[in-house]
């Protein structure tokens, strides 16, 4: 009798699910074959296109780049190239106009899980990471934080810890000795993101808190291993690698750096009070917007503890690890042309003569070739070099369509070497921003900073940063290097990074 009810209920059970299992196959076939008819590389059941991923860093990016050329690139020409990451579709844009239709749609601005989930780990549901009602709000709160009063009033300590990243490296000058310029300038983007957003002198050029820089570099590298290779999501085989007891680790280390600062910042705030946004121009500099906005929300209960750990986390990544990146390729990629630092020192010293004056807002607005060179930069060594969206809704172009719910990857560093838009594609030429160069191009020829309603919040932070770190260095030194782009790979982990550091020789600038 248990047999016969047994029996009766499971083909009751299957007479209801057998509708919704063939809704839900017809649905994946028609899925599976307008992906497929995206181009793409050979990929095949489970592991889709990973069976074929190169586990070397540097051959990978070579691999993705003949992909892209082949099939983004190719005879078509349509910007757009389709993977498989085992059962999980992904295209990839790298086309001025397809770009835009995914990242100026103002609905398409979730982020995938599948390249920020573990991210999240770390960063929580930050701004950087957070799904699409609760970015909303956030935005809109730390907006304020941005405005051009609160950054000019940033150029001081940008100046300050700049003056002291040229002394620092002093010494290889005097000893005319190679060396790698890349921890140095990392120790300089950590030291000002705590002085200008948590009001914390922390002395990391000085030989203090280096465990934190070491920390975020290795979950860098992880979180990009952990993305790129789908047998790492097993944990199992994540933590059996030693990958997991490593990220692990340096996570430990990351979250009690900034709990410790956000502890003694909370006290501060304690004992002077609430601090207004719009009041900021009565404010010294001690008492920093960014920080002091998220008290504020706190204080009204606006921000939970654990809201509040998880900006102040995103913050301190990618006010640091990014503009890290853009300075180091900047003054990398120039010291391969001595002819073009003429050209900058010659501008420098027309706005600072023999002054060793620290740089204002006003002297930086007069630097028009420097900011050319910058935009090269960031042009061939964008800091993020991919971002994700999730689609909300089907995208059409040029007869294919990409469905909704598919993850979609715009790849900045291929769209920004498109020859459609820069003749030269791989050759650093800062006139491709003279004025009349830049007014022939789409707008989404160049997005170093992702475009659209999701864009980088703090760009013009980290343009204004970039611009007075790399101005007060050229004002020192002249750079010389062996490397070259061959040499020396742009590798996409978290941020681009440098395969073999920026080996540069340094000499003091005479007048």
């Amino acid at each position: 009798m248990a047999f016969v009810i047994s029996a009766v209920f499971l083909a009751i059970s299957a007479w209801f699910l057998l509708p919704k299992l063939c809704v839900l196959l017809r649905e994946r076939l028609k899925l599976v074959e307008l992906i497929d008819r995206i181009p793409g590389p050979p990929a095949i059941p489970l592991l889709g296109c990973a069976y074929a991923f190169k586990l070397d860093n540097i051959e990978f990016v070579d691999q993705v780049e003949e992909w892209g050329q082949k099939y983004a690139f190719g005879s078509e020409g349509s910007g757009m190239m389709r993977t498989w990451l085992g059962p999980l579709p992904v295209v990839m844009v790298c086309r001025d106009a397809i770009v835009k239709k995914v990242l100026d749609n103002s609905r398409n601005i979730s982020k995938p899980s599948l390249m920020y989930s573990f991210l999240s780990r770390w960063l929580g549901t930050g701004l950087l990471t957070s799904y699409e009602g609760k970015w909303h709000s956030r935005r809109k709160l730390l907006t304020p934080a941005f405005h051009f009063n609160i950054l000019n009033r940033f150029v001081p300590i940008f100046s300050k810890q700049s003056e002291v990243f040229v002394e620092q490296i002093k010494k290889h000058a005097e000893e005319n000795e190679e060396f790698d310029l890349f921890p140095y300038i990392k120790r300089c983007a950590l030291d000002i993101i705590c002085e200008t957003a948590m009001g914390a002198e922390i002395g990391a050029q000085t030989g203090k808190n280096l465990e934190y820089v070491n920390a975020v570099a290795a979950m860098s590298r992880l979180i990009w291993h952990h993305e790129r290779l789908p047998w790492m999501w097993v944990k199992p085989i994540w933590y059996s690698s030693g990958n997991g007891f490593a990220f692990d680790e340096a996570l430990e280390v990351t979250l009690q750096f900034t709990k410790k600062i956000i502890a003694e910042r909370q006290k501060a705030f304690k004992k002077i009070g609430t601090f207004y946004p719009q009041n900021e121009e009565n404010v010294g500099t001690r008492k920093l917007a960014f920080l002091d906005l998220l008290l504020n929300m706190q204080a009204k209960n606006q921000l939970s503890d654990e809201d509040f750990r998880e900006e102040v986390d995103t913050f301190m990544f990618a006010g640091h690890d990014t503009t890290s990146s853009a300075i180091g390729f900047t003054i990398w990629l120039l010291a391969q042309f001595p002819h073009l630092q003429s050209k900058i020192h010659e501008e420098l010293d027309a706005v600072f003569g023999d002054s060793q004056r620290s740089a204002t807002p006003e002297d930086l607005r007069q630097l028009p070739y420097l900011d050319k060179c910058i935009k090269e930069a960031l042009r061939l060594a964008p800091p993020v070099p991919v971002v994700g969206r999730v689609l909300t809704e089907d995208v059409e172009h040029k007869g294919k369509v990409i469905p909704k719910g598919v993850t979609v990857v715009a790849a900045i560093v291929a769209l920004h070497r498109d020859q459609k838009n820069f003749s030269n594609p791989d050759t650093f030429d800062p006139e491709n921003f003279s004025p009349e160069n830049t007014s022939k191009r789409h707008p989404y020829s160049f997005i170093p900073f992702a475009a659209g309603p999701r864009n980088c919040i703090g760009q013009k932070f980290a343009l204004l940063e970039m611009k007075t770190v790399v101005s007060r260095f050229f004002r020192s030194y002249s750079v010389m290097t062996s490397q070259d782009n061959r040499t020396n790979r742009a590798l996409p982990e978290l941020v681009l990074t440098p395969s073999k550091g920026f080996i540069v020789t340094i000499r003091e600038r005479t007048k």
